[in-house]
């Protein structure tokens, strides 16, 4: 899996999320729950043409769990030892990992719209 850079602005945003936050504590279902929420708001505010207010953290609610990305990073985590990374390179592993699913995600869309299309 390709990495995203330690200064992609996700990644910044999520590990100041968890900073205060005992994630090292967290169920691997949990974090990845507040990570999607983190990263949700992220986006939100980002596509505002306003700056982020200073407390633009503040009541961020963890994704429900059917949320499919939930999974994804479940997942990932299954596959690490991430208690023991620190904070930043369990987010960019976070980040990756949904960046890579997306990817992914996108290339199944478009080879399906091909097959619907009979191939055109």
């Amino acid at each position: 899996m390709d990495m995203v850079p330690r200064d992609d602005p996700r990644v910044v945003a999520l590990s100041a999320a968890l900073q205060p936050y005992g994630w090292t504590m967290a169920t691997p279902e949990m974090l990845a729950r507040r990570a999607v929420g983190v990263l949700d708001r992220h986006w939100l505010l980002g596509e505002l043409p306003v700056p982020r207010p200073a407390g633009w953290m503040d009541g961020v609610e963890p994704a429900v769990r059917s949320d499919e990305r939930v999974g994804v990073l479940v997942e990932a985590l299954a596959a690490l030892r991430w208690r023991v990374l620190t904070r930043e390179a369990l987010c960019r592993r976070l980040v990756s990992a949904l960046e890579c699913w997306s990817v992914r995600r996108r290339l199944v869309d478009i080879e399906l719209g091909w097959l619907l299309d009979g191939g055109a």
